[in-house]
């Protein structure tokens, strides 16, 4: 088994990261995929982040056929309102299996990097907490969990509104757009029918689980004296003071105490509580529904069954490609600045005659040296699309870098006083 194993991440490694093996050839050839990425301890995440990547591969956004292609048209004035319209007027399936243009209203501007740049936009408007589909967890706001009050908020509508968010994040995989966020591992458990655990119940409520985590370890004798009943504390979900301040986690559990031998119950019955509140289980299900929707693989293999598409699939994984690179965050996100020395090899340089490797270098050292983490990002959106790092670094952009001396890559008329193109 052991050698069964190393020679099964070698193989991943081979045919995945050269990626000479389309993703669905390798799912039907490989149908043992979900057990490889349940033994955590054998493959290194980055393997099982690529091993992900090939049930949610890459789209290919060339298609000489323009009747093929899907054009949405939004307005970068109503960005959400237009882009879920144009969204849910067209069938995951083919939004799956076509390539996708975006038109923002009034603009010239077409290709890839105006995909890029839509989904980069709508997705930060999406996961806006005004917004009130997700709140923000962790020290850095970085794991998005579906919001509780996500029913109150938009009523009937919420289903539908999770479902195309959940395709705006498939799209995102898929097209290798990183949007810095990631999905929490209450979210995607929730979805899949998985059990609830103090280790969900930690990463929502960090002072409850430790008080959960002290109750568990606590001497069996001193249990009783807690006067702790099968109930949990039943705060409104918007805010205002609760009609009901307690509800019962079993019938009768307001007079059912928590003994030693039963506290192990009682932690996980508050855990799936406090983790699936209001309308966050249906909210969390529709969200990975839209998501897995948008993959070819969905449709060729798990619209029968979702679950088995992600099974053995862990938060971890699916961040490491909604969220990107750590390299991508800025220092007041509490994530490593972006390298500008690893920019700067990832560039190519064009037109600058003797002496370019100086002008390049003069570049990348005003870039380093006065532009704030916030500037570099912005000029990482400008140049890119992308306001955070895909999965690999600079060397796993879309399209090698380009800087370009003006007089030769502007065409005519270009002068000194000429502003900065990205193309």
């Amino acid at each position: 088994l052991q050698a069964l194993l190393d020679r099964m991440e070698a193989m991943f490694k081979l045919s995945l990261f050269a990626q000479q093996i389309k993703a669905e050839d390798l799912i039907g050839r490989f149908p043992v995929l979900p057990l490889c990425l349940s033994l955590r301890s054998r493959l290194p995440q980055s393997v099982r982040a690529a091993v992900v990547q090939t049930l949610m591969p890459e789209k290919r956004q060339g298609c000489l056929d323009h009747h093929a292609t899907i054009t949405l048209k939004v307005d970068r004035t109503n960005l959400l309102a237009t882009s879920l319209h144009q969204l849910q007027r067209h069938e995951p399936h083919m939004l799956a299996q076509r390539p996708i243009a975006l038109k923002f209203r009034g603009e010239e501007g077409t290709g890839s990097g105006v995909t890029r740049d839509w989904l980069t936009q709508l997705s930060k408007e999406l996961v806006d907490p005004n917004y009130g589909i997700v709140v923000h967890l962790g020290p850095d706001l970085r794991t998005i969990h579906p919001s509780p009050a996500g029913q109150i908020v938009h009523g009937n509508d919420l289903p539908k509104i999770m479902r195309t968010a959940g395709m705006v994040l498939g799209l995102a995989i898929t097209m290798r757009v990183p949007l810095g966020v990631q999905l929490s591992s209450a979210a995607l458990d929730l979805a899949l029918g998985r059990s609830m655990t103090l280790r969900h119940l930690e990463e929502l409520d960090k002072e409850l689980a430790a008080s959960c985590r002290a109750l568990l370890q606590a001497d069996p004798e001193s249990v009783e004296g807690m006067g702790l009943t099968f109930v949990a504390s039943n705060h409104s979900l918007m805010g205002e003071a609760s009609s009901k301040p307690e509800v019962a986690l079993v019938p009768g559990g307001e007079s059912k105490a928590v003994t030693a031998a039963n506290r192990g119950e009682y932690v996980r019955l508050l855990s799936a509580f406090c983790c699936g509140r209001g309308s966050t289980r249906t909210a969390a299900t529709e969200l990975v529904k839209g998501m897995l929707s948008v993959s070819p693989c969905f449709h060729q293999r798990f619209h029968k069954n979702p679950v088995e598409m992600l099974a053995g699939v862990s938060a971890a994984d699916l961040a490491l490609l909604i969220r990107g690179s750590e390299a991508g965050g800025s220092q007041s996100e509490g994530a490593p600045a972006l390298s500008v020395a690893e920019w700067r090899r990832a560039t190519a340089g064009h037109g600058f005659g003797e002496g370019g490797e100086e002008y390049i270098g003069t570049f990348f050292d005003v870039v380093e040296h006065e532009l704030t983490s916030e500037e570099r990002k912005s000029l990482l959106l400008f140049w890119t699309g992308l306001a955070n790092l895909p999965l690999g670094g600079f060397s796993s952009l879309p399209s090698k870098p380009q800087l370009w001396c003006a007089n030769e890559g502007a065409g005519k008329g270009a002068s000194g006083e000429q502003l900065p193109q990205a193309h």
